[in-house]
């Protein structure tokens, strides 16, 4: 694994998802040397709660799970959640149909136990490429900057402070930046499986501008919001 991505790694959140104690004790310990935090589910309807409550940068879990497997996890986070995260798949069977289903799930690593740790850095590699775009640094405006690896903003020059779905939305409004990002992408990115109230994504919106200070989010009246990035 290639420094760059070392250093990627250091200043993401990963989701591991295992319903073997032992084992996820041991890739919990390893991953925890690489990764800024580890969050652990031994079950996929777990992964979904911690998913609403946290914001994760990669997930790594294994298909064999009580209940919902873990190929039916990627997919409904592929359906429900922001479709970027990059996922890796642990499997102990590496049979046709769990190869097909984990490539139209369009996985970015499928490893199989006994992990081999060379095998794993390369799944990581790959799933911080898919990354890569979506952390550079942006310029929003002259005197407005965010870093979506540090989820820092500057504004004026001055570090400002932002919780967790204020990051939310800021990342799918950068991503999509100069296009119209509607009500329910917002609901599905910053409140995935939850019943909101327009009132608390008016509140959030209201808030983030607040912070931004210059007039860079606009309202598309009965449609959505579009983040209109100026250098000038």
């Amino acid at each position: 694994m290639d420094l760059d991505t070392d250093l990627i790694l250091k200043h993401l959140t990963v989701l591991l998802v295992d319903d073997n104690y032992d084992s996820s004790a041991a890739l919990y310990s390893l991953l925890s040397n690489r990764f800024s935090e580890v969050l652990l589910a031994h079950t996929a309807e777990r992964a979904l709660d911690m998913l609403a409550e946290e914001s994760v940068d990669m997930i790594i879990t294994d298909i064999c799970l009580p209940g919902m497997d873990g190929l039916k996890l990627v997919e409904h986070i592929r359906q429900t959640h922001d479709s970027i995260v990059p996922v890796i798949v642990v499997t102990a069977h590496g049979d046709h149909d769990h190869l097909m289903r984990a490539a139209n799930l369009q996985v970015d690593g499928l490893v199989i136990k006994p992990l081999n740790p060379r095998k794993l850095n390369s799944a990581m590699a790959n799933a911080v490429k898919r990354l890569k775009h979506t952390i550079t640094p942006v310029q929003l405006h002259a005197a407005v900057g965010y870093h979506p690896l540090h989820k820092t903003l500057r504004v004026d020059d001055r570090e400002i402070s932002l919780g967790s779905k204020e990051c939310r939305l800021l990342d799918l409004l950068v991503r999509n930046r100069h296009q119209l990002v509607t009500k329910q992408e917002i609901y599905d990115s910053v409140w995935p499986n939850e019943d909101i109230s327009e009132s608390a994504l008016k509140n959030l919106l209201a808030e983030l501008r607040k912070k931004l200070s210059y007039n860079i989010i606009r309202n598309r009246h009965g449609a959505g919001w579009v983040l209109e990035s100026r250098q000038t």
